[in-house]
């Protein structure tokens, strides 16, 4: 969904509800909706189930006699789909225990059951792949005080006695805003970018490979880091299949490795005060290990885009991790990366935590005589939940369930 303009009031609108950006409902949902004229549907076109419908001119009996089949037809469509989603929901729970406190969640929250909690039970897709265009949000309720029973799935009751978070609570979410207001006047406004994205140059002076590199299909054999269980082994390598759009790499980009002076210079141009840029990690430290040595040409290159930023008035901030992960440091099963868990327990076990350790540090001893402000992380969910299985780096086997 995109922000748009209320041609009425001319305000920012806010994103388009869930339902108005799902694709188009499938067929047996449209067999009963075919049978209503104010559902969308004229009876002169041809029916959902390849029936024609009648023309015009045919008698009403006759026009009854259709919108008996078609309703017939219906409802036998979404008979058979409830007993489709009982008995895959029985699947569902007996596979998977921890599923029924995901969807007794969900209903507790009145939201619609997660798409992805069908895709992992049944394999990106199957006989659930359709509920969640007919699982309907429960009307909102002002519910008394702020306590409400809670879980958190994969937690089971730490959690169940926490208030739920200000300013809403369960089902009281506005459904409109009214955008008003002035900014305050030390508002810091700016914009920002991500090394991967802007940067190009992916195999020049001693970078190594990260997962992007690998996820999007460019040549990583021979590159620092890229002797991974699953890396490519000879080209042309493969592009991920849970990439959306392939062919697609940052292997170019925006060039901005090499033309980063030009790119200051414009944002001097435009009066720009704050720029916020990520550090490709594998440009820094190429394995993501300190002990295998510092990039000083990539050193370099960021310590004279700061220098130019400066001089140019623009104050840095710096990401210092914007999803480029080391290839290096994601070689399952030996190396996993932010995955890592103990085989026993399967809790987190923080098998990267030392080497990050040593990035940030370096990080903060070259370039934090002259940048103040650091974020650590851009979007955690994003690149730890899509990245298993929903379209962003890595998106392998292994971490996708």
């Amino acid at each position: 969904p995109h922000l748009g303009r209320s041609e009425a009031s001319g305000r920012l609108r806010p994103p388009a509800p869930l339902s108005e950006t799902m694709p188009a409902l499938p067929a047996y949902e449209y067999a009963l909706a075919g049978t209503h004229a104010e559902c969308g549907t004229s009876l002169d076109e041809p029916g959902p189930l390849g029936l024609a419908a009648p023309a015009a001119g045919a008698s009403q009996g006759s026009r009854r006699s259709w919108r008996a089949v078609g309703l017939l037809l219906g409802t036998v469509a979404l008979l058979g789909l409830a007993v489709l989603a009982l008995s895959s929901t029985g699947q569902l729970l007996h596979a998977r225990p921890e599923a029924a406190e995901e969807l007794a969640y969900s209903e507790r929250m009145s939201v619609p059951v997660p798409e992805a909690l069908e895709q992992r039970a049944h394999g990106r897709g199957g006989p659930l792949a359709h509920l969640t265009d007919t699982v309907k949000p429960k009307k909102a309720v002002k519910a008394a005080g702020r306590h409400h029973p809670l879980t958190c799935p994969g937690y089971g009751t730490k959690c169940a006695n926490l208030p739920y978070p200000a300013p809403y609570g369960p089902g009281e979410w506005p459904t409109s805003y009214d955008y008003s207001g002035e900014f305050p006047q030390d508002f810091v406004w700016g914009f920002g970018t991500a090394s991967y994205q802007i940067e190009g140059a992916y195999r020049e002076d001693g970078r190594g490979a990260s997962i992007w590199d690998t996820f999007s299909g460019a040549n990583t054999v021979g590159m620092p880091g890229a002797a991974c269980s699953y890396c490519c082994k000879q080209p042309p390598c493969d592009v991920n299949p849970a990439m959306f759009d392939k062919g697609a790499t940052g292997n170019v980009a925006a060039d901005h490795y090499h033309l980063y002076r030009t790119d200051v210079a414009m944002m001097k141009s435009m009066g720009l005060k704050h720029y916020r840029f990520s550090i490709a990690w594998p440009r820094l430290i190429p394995t993501g290990k300190l002990k295998d040595g510092v990039n000083e040409k990539g050193k370099a290159f960021y310590n004279n885009l700061i220098d130019a930023l400066l001089e140019a008035g623009i104050t840095p901030y710096v990401t210092l991790y914007h999803w480029d992960l080391p290839q290096g440091l994601l070689d399952p099963p030996r190396a996993q990366g932010w995955w890592s868990r103990d085989p026993e327990t399967g809790e987190p076990n923080g098998q990267i935590l030392p080497d990050w350790l040593d990035y940030v540090r370096t990080c903060f001893r070259e370039f934090g005589d002259r940048v103040k402000v650091w974020v650590t992380f851009n979007e955690p969910w994003t690149f730890l939940y899509l990245g298993s299985g929903y379209g962003k780096a890595p998106g392998i086997p292994e971490f996708s369930n």
